[in-house]
């Protein structure tokens, strides 16, 4: 047998100062980290004990500059006396290169092979490349094999060689390498063809870099790679703004035949890189687009049709329609779609292979009985921070494989008998956040759960066999498994006697977000908030009665608590404020006569107004309509407000003031807050200027919201403004603020610039 081979490295002029690089502490998305798909190297570049280390060199925080040659003696003799058969796990992390050494062409071994003959999986994790090299640099030595000594290789110094931190790579074939891993190694630029001389290798991992620019021919020669990875890739510009990443040319994916996977996650992209996506390999089945950026798609979004594993989550306006995602409806079985503007659940009908999907922080209301059947498969469902109202059918229980169901932050306001039904048939349930009101199913609910926590263990969910492949990994079974394994256990419940449930109502449901503040309801006879736990239980006849019936009753009583006082409070009003009943004629006529003189008036186009905005606000924010919106608009936009604290008449009535002033200002603006809604007089305002909207038939309106407005506390009108009009949101960040100024001058400028048109028109 010849004799022990023995490497190599003769590299490390930086070593005394490696660079350590620190894994991004960002959201994980569908596809986990680059380390979560092999076992061969840790996070950090060092190798796993799945690794036999008699085919491995392991170079970490390797040499001193000043004892370079005298070190890599010992360490040469040192891995012949481990007996190194051959080279084909390789790590030189965090080791400071500024550029891969040029030893992959050295011959090594008896038989005349080169290191890159042999060489299968090899590492450059948290080095610090740059294009040009460091004066100084000699990353030129070699071993002699059979004696274990250092020398020098003249040959391989090549002074007219370009100085790119893959030079080391270049004119050099790899004849077998798999996986190469250059995560965060500061590399800004691809040029074309840099790994053209790989043909077998099947994963590329280039995350975790600076990298803006992806050049065609980048990926020129890799006609077996099946996974790439591109995700983690932040560039700054020389002002310190955040590049993002651009995809030259259409064609760029085109050679990479065998693709299965790729992951962009949390690399922001810019639109045109669409076009390229297109151009991805009919055989891809894994793809993360998560946190990308926005980006538009329509129903060329993918040439494949063996998608199985998608993430999108942040991508806004994907799903759509049915049709961006009908090509993947046979094969798809894991989707995170959060945040990206879903209000449909349909378009997930017939989706038979979907086993995971997390659809939290969308804009869904419903979901159909017929969707739900259709889903066979599905194991995982998250709706949390959605738009959901009660329902009265069975629907999840229509789905006959789902184990974990997440309803959370939703605006369900009473537990049915038939919602009841199919939260007791799955294993965990999300239902905190939501505004219950207490009735005994609620309490049923939770008093279930508690005593399957008494009698079951914790079931975590299984991952479906027939994995084919490291490529097909996803955190998505591990991640609801971990949330299952973190969740608050209530079963101490029972020791305080909230375990008294009947045997006949069954389930097995376990609560997967238990808080006692997150499990409140309001209990509507003592108008105060309590712990659902604490709500009375129901007997036999009020636990099987009919929630619509219950409902009906409750209004017909309502009806007539609220006839009573209608009947005695005119009486009771006269006697009491007779002294005011002659203010309150004249009021009433005034207002009479102010309805009969605009009864027929038209705002044209031809009409003189004072004002260029009438600004209807509460008083709580009179601090940020006099601090901010007065100034930048009066004061840097030259637009005219009328403000009722100032521009109103003194000695007409409130009513009177604010018609008029409505009447003589070319459009009007609401400063919305949930303050506004509790004002009187802003209703009004409110009612009046869609009026105006409907009478004159322009989009006269401007639309500004301070905050966050839930859809429960919204009453229709302002529900029907914001869907049908477009509105602004007061971003708490005082960075985003210049972008609010500017579109809101772009609003104001193009009000002002139609009313121009059509006074020239006319």
């Amino acid at each position: 047998m010849v004799a022990v081979l023995i490497l190599v490295l003769a590299s490390v002029f930086l070593c005394a100062t490696p660079v350590h690089h620190q894994r991004f502490k960002l959201p994980m998305c569908l596809t986990g980290y680059m380390t979560d798909v092999q076992s061969w190297v840790d996070e950090r570049g060092s190798f796993t004990d799945k690794v036999d280390r008699r085919y491995a060199v392991e170079l970490l925080n390797f040499i001193e500059a000043s004892s370079m040659y005298t070190d890599m003696e010992i360490i040469a003799r040192s891995k012949a006396r481990k007996q190194i058969r051959e080279i084909r796990y390789l790590s030189v992390a965090r080791c400071g290169l500024t550029r891969i050494p040029r030893f992959f062409d050295i011959q090594i071994y008896d038989d005349g092979s080169t290191m890159a003959d042999r060489l299968e999986y090899a590492t450059f994790y948290g080095n610090n490349f740059i294009e040009v090299s460091i004066p100084g640099e000699s990353y030129n030595v070699q071993f002699n094999a059979t004696e274990a000594e250092v020398i020098t290789n003249p040959n391989s110094l090549k002074d007219d060689a370009p100085t790119l931190w893959i030079n080391g790579l270049h004119d050099v074939t790899f004849k077998v390498l798999k996986e190469l891993d250059l995560r965060a190694c500061g590399i800004q630029n691809l040029s074309p063809f840099y790994f053209s001389n790989m043909k077998a290798l099947e994963a590329l991992y280039l995350g975790e870099n600076e990298i803006h620019t992806i050049p065609s021919n980048a990926f020129t020669g890799l006609n077996k790679l099946l996974h790439l990875d591109l995700s983690r890739n932040f560039a700054l510009d020389p002002n310190g703004l955040s590049k993002t990443l651009l995809i030259e040319h259409a064609n760029v994916f085109s050679p990479l035949e065998s693709l299965k996977s790729i992951d962009f996650s949390h690399t922001k992209m810019v639109q045109r890189n669409v076009v390229a996506l297109r151009n991805l390999s009919e055989r891809l089945e894994r793809i993360s687009l998560c946190s990308v950026g926005s980006l538009t798609f329509d129903e060329r979004f993918l040439r494949s049709s063996s998608i199985k594993i998608l993430d999108i989550s942040g991508v806004q306006g994907l799903v759509s329609s049915s049709q961006v995602l009908q090509r993947m409806q046979s094969s798809l079985k894991v989707l995170y779609a959060t945040d990206s503007g879903i209000d449909n659940f349909d378009v997930f009908k017939d989706f038979e292979r979907l086993e995971i999907l997390k659809l939290s922080r969308n804009e869904i209301t419903t979901v159909s009985k017929t969707t739900a059947e259709s889903l066979t498969n599905l194991k995982v469902l998250d709706l949390s921070s959605n738009r959901l109202n009660s329902w009265f059918e069975r629907i999840f229980s229509q789905m006959p494989s789902l184990e974990v169901l997440k309803v959370s932050d939703n605006n369900i306001n009473i537990i049915s008998e038939q919602m009841l039904a199919d939260f007791a048939n799955v294993s965990y349930l999300g239902l905190s956040g939501n505004s219950l009101v207490c009735n005994c199913r609620s309490k049923d609910l939770i008093e279930l759960a508690t005593r399957n926590e008494l009698h079951k263990e914790d079931r975590a969910i299984p991952q479906a066999p027939g994995k084919n492949g490291k490529f097909d990994f996803h955190i998505g079974f591990e991640d609801i498994n971990q949330k299952i394994a973190l969740r608050h256990n209530i079963s101490y419940l029972c020791e305080r006697g909230f375990c008294d449930i009947e045997d006949h109502i069954d389930g097995r449901v376990l609560i997967s977000d238990y808080s006692p503040n997150g499990y409140k309801c309001f209990q509507m006879g003592e108008s105060r908030s309590l712990a659902i736990v604490e709500v009375k239980s129901c007997n036999e006849e009020g636990r099987n009665s009919d929630v619509i019936a219950d409902l009906d009753a409750g209004w017909n009583k309502l009806l007539i608590l609220l006839l009573l006082p209608c009947i005695l409070l005119p009486l009771t009003l006269g006697f009491v404020f007779r002294r005011n009943l002659r203010y309150f004629w004249v009021t009433l006529r005034n207002s009479a006569l102010i309805s009969m003189v605009n009864k027929n008036k038209v705002i044209d186009d031809d009409t003189i107004f004072n004002y260029d905005v009438f600004v209807s606000y509460c008083h709580e924010n009179r601090a940020w309509v006099l601090g901010k919106l007065l100034s930048h608009l009066e004061q840097e936009c030259s637009v005219s407000l009328c403000l009722h604290e100032r521009d109103f008449q003194v000695g007409l009535t409130i009513l009177e003031n604010i018609v008029s002033c409505m009447d003589r200002s070319k459009f009007i603006m609401l400063i919305i807050s949930k303050q506004f809604l509790l004002s009187q007089w802003c209703q009004f305002e409110m009612h009046l200027a869609q009026h105006r909207l409907l009478e004159t038939r322009r989009e006269d309106l401007i639309l500004i919201l301070l905050e966050e407005i839930p859809r429960r506390l919204r009453p229709n009108n302002l529900h029907y403004l914001m869907l049908t009009k477009t509105y602004l949101v007061w971003p708490k960040k005082e960075s985003e603020q210049p972008l609010f100024w500017k579109r809101l001058n772009k609003s104001v400028e193009a009000h002002k610039q139609r009313r121009r048109e059509n006074a020239s028109i006319a």
